[in-house]
């Protein structure tokens, strides 16, 4: 699998699929958010899925475009999905919300190192708060 394939294939399976994440990640995984690691490990990597999942089960990422540079990698997508469990102090009311993203890899023996995401929560704050019409 190439390298844009496993970038390509993780947005498939996270959040999702945590069978599957375990064959494109390594086992000392870090994902990064705002400077701050919010997962170490596969563990704790499956386990923040698992928690998204709860509050957004329809999640997608709409993959714009990939570059891949040897063993780094970076993604620009819209995440979408609709708010189904409190999230960040967020209580649920169905409402659905749509944010730019870019997340870039670091990619080591053919497994996901590092991740590093980056959107604007605020925005994702904002869409979840308002009341549906």
């Amino acid at each position: 699998m190439t390298n844009r394939q496993l970038v390509s294939r993780f947005f498939d399976v996270f959040f999702a699929d945590s069978q599957q994440l375990q064959q494109l990640c390594s086992q000392d995984v870090t994902l990064h958010f705002r400077g701050s690691a919010i997962a170490r490990g596969l563990t704790e990597l499956i386990e923040f899925g698992i928690g998204q999942h709860q509050c957004f089960p329809n999640l997608q990422f709409d993959v714009q475009t990939i570059l891949v540079d040897g063993n780094k990698a970076a993604a620009r997508l819209i995440q979408r999905g609709t708010h189904q469990h409190e999230w960040d102090g967020i209580s649920a009311c169905g409402q659905s919300f749509e944010v730019e993203e870019m997340m870039f890899f670091d990619i080591d023996n053919g497994r996901i190192q590092a991740i590093y995401p980056m959107l604007d929560l605020e925005l994702k704050r904002q869409q979840l708060r308002k009341q549906p019409s």
